[in-house]
């Protein structure tokens, strides 16, 4: 198949994969200016039985009427032709660069819950139209559905198997069947592999993908309940109660029981994703409150909860962006008041101002001239202009979430007193992390101003590039506290950057939410510091149990960046981690260590183990 040419235009380039009733392809429409890449899918259907074929061309017409149909979502791959040449069947669909689910949900790899809600709200809404379609998927599984490099929406392929409710409904002849049951074990609900699929089916499937997520196991790892025939597998994973629910009601056994339509599903995912009207300090109700003085166990003032939210959130932006704008659009706590229409003050030093913009200047290194030209209009105040200049560039990169959080900053009208957030971010030395984090952010901001902001008011996001040097960082920070118009901080990058910010705004009582600094010294550092990730304990304990169990090691070489805060951290757990992965004093000395690496002999009343101790100070050994 490799190097021909089918239908006169299309040559095959690249095998994709085989199954029961034919092959996958991807060629080139060598008819088409730059010859376009694009998906060919090769129906091969042997008989002598010209009865059979004629049925067989029946079915094979409705399938293309049906993926044409289907083309017409923005979510689901185009069917560009179909046709017949020497009894075999073709299709060709539009090519979807990107990864699938599967490259993503890796073994022992769990999601956060936030992730997973946006992942299945993103598939809910193809599966409203399939359904609305009268079209059952069949088979969704991981590996059918693409996360689109250009814009990260997912995208539903695979429709070999699709069946329209009149087909499923016909009665059954003697005539003979070509076609078979399809579906794969683990992601198939009973139903469905009895040849009686439903549109629960689709959702069944859908939820085992979620418990997939949330666990990091693969369904095949997980038991059954004997009685119920269920998963059994809400103790493999850290979800709330909530969310639990939903997602065992999508995988209950009979399709009576699960809920009956993906809207459902996403109205129940609704009542997960609405912010809370308020976030704990660090340290409260947890266990940890001797972490905090008595002079900062302060009374905090409430925000009221914006509109909620009910457009799909991209889920691999949640983490970090959106999960940070909706804590601080939607219930953090401040100790001061917010003022009202307050100004910038005119203190900020001149170098640091060109670190800091609404929409003034371009903080990235996109040097677009319809970019440019917008930010040239805002700094006028040309708002309109503006307006007009940022959507042209939005339309020739929608992934650009500088350009959107601009442009929804430029429609506010200049009158109006908007709630402002600043996110601060190193936008040239980690532009990709940075941009996934502005990405949430963006997006957020969108979906909030398009509902009608925040009790009337729009949002507004100042953006600010501390370059990932705590110096930097520190002279925005004290900007962003004499702006008495921030009302939070979503930044920094780097821990060492974030922390020499956190001592200006704790000082200030400005709330900051670090979605990317992981340092363990930055747990309990102050009760207007929040972050969106674990700490560094958590990898280093994963690393650890790693080296002492699976590559059975006693013994480790750690070499580390002493000035960076960071790689300090990471370094102290692990070494702590990986003593007691060792089990410490539990263990006989091993004598083959060379005798340098023993320490001196210990002082009267005190035991040492074996290994290194978790104390950084203190390295002893059995003697």
């Amino acid at each position: 198949m490799l190097g021909q040419t089918f239908g006169g235009r299309y040559l095959v380039t690249e095998a994709l994969g085989r199954g029961g009733f034919g092959s996958t392809y991807i060629a080139e429409d060598i008819q088409r200016p730059g010859s376009p890449r694009c998906v060919l899918k090769v129906l091969r259907f042997q008989s002598e039985d010209l009865d059979l074929l004629a049925q067989v061309r029946r079915m094979f017409a409705q399938e293309a009427e049906t993926l044409e149909k289907l083309g017409e979502h923005p979510q689901i791959p185009r069917l560009l032709a179909s046709f017949e040449e020497n009894n075999e069947f073709y299709l060709v669909q539009e090519l979807i660069e990107g990864e699938s689910l599967s490259q993503v949900l890796k073994p022992g790899y769990q999601l956060h819950e936030a992730e997973v809600i946006a992942l299945l709200d993103d598939a809910l809404g193809i599966l409203e139209f399939v359904h609305g379609q009268q079209v059952i998927h069949r088979d969704i599984k991981p590996e059918n559905l693409i996360r689109r490099s250009k814009d990260h929406r997912l995208v539903l392929i695979d429709f070999g198997a699709v069946k329209t409710l009149d087909t499923l409904t016909r009665p059954v002849t003697n005539a003979p069947q070509p076609s078979i049951p399809v579906y794969t074990t683990g992601y198939a609900a009973s139903e469905l592999c009895l040849g009686q699929p439903r549109y629960a089916s689709d959702l069944y499937a859908l939820g085992v993908i979620g418990v997939q997520a949330v666990t990091g196991m693969h369904p095949s790892q997980m038991n059954s309940n004997p009685q119920t025939c269920e998963l059994e597998w809400r103790d493999h994973a850290a979800t709330s109660d909530r969310f639990a629910a939903i997602l065992s009601k999508l995988i209950q056994f009979h399709f009576n029981d699960r809920y009956a339509s993906a809207s459902q599903v996403r109205q129940a995912l609704k009542t997960v994703l609405v912010p809370p009207t308020r976030l704990h300090l660090p340290g409260e109700e947890n266990g940890f409150d001797d972490l905090r003085s008595v002079e900062d166990q302060r009374t905090p003032t409430v925000i009221e909860p914006p509109v909620p939210i009910t457009k799909p959130l991209p889920w691999q932006w949640i983490t970090g962006g959106s999960a940070a704008a909706l804590a601080l659009a939607g219930g953090v706590w401040v100790s001061h008041q917010i003022p009202q229409g307050a100004k910038t003050s005119p203190s900020i030093a001149a170098a640091v101002r060109q670190q800091i913009s609404s929409g003034e200047r371009v903080l990235t290194n996109d040097d677009s001239a319809s970019k440019q030209n917008g930010t040239e209009h805002l700094a006028a105040g040309q708002n309109i202009a503006a307006i007009s200049a940022l959507e042209k560039n939005r339309g020739k990169d929608r992934s650009d979430p500088e350009t959107l959080i601009y442009l929804n900053n430029a429609r506010i009208p200049q009158k109006s007193t908007p709630y402002t957030i600043a996110a601060v971010l190193p936008f040239n030395s980690q532009t990709k992390t940075a941009n996934e984090v502005l990405r949430g952010i963006a997006q957020v901001q969108d979906q909030l101003n398009q509902a009608g902001g925040i009790n009337g008011k729009p949002l507004k996001i100042l953006l600010a590039d501390d370059q990932n040097k705590p110096d930097v960082a520190k002279a925005i920070a004290s900007a962003l506290v004499e702006d008495q118009s921030v009302l939070g901080v979503i930044g920094h990058g780097s821990s060492d950057a974030t922390l020499a910010a956190a001592e200006v705004y704790k000082k200030a009582e400005l709330v900051a939410i670090a979605p990317l600094s992981s340092a363990v010294k930055l747990s309990g550092f102050s009760p207007f510091l929040f972050r969106t990730m674990p700490s560094d304990q958590l990898p280093a304990k994963q690393l650890a149990d790693y080296v002492a169990t699976k590559l059975k090691k006693k013994r480790v070489a750690i070499v580390y960046n002493a000035s960076n805060t960071y790689s300090k951290s990471l370094k102290d757990e692990f070494k702590n981690a990986f003593f007691y992965s060792n089990q410490g004093g539990h263990r006989q000395r091993d004598r083959s260590q060379p005798r340098r690496l023993r320490s001196r002999r210990q002082p009267q009343g005190h035991t040492a183990g074996q290994g290194r101790s978790h104390s950084p100070g203190h390295q002893r050994r059995q003697t």
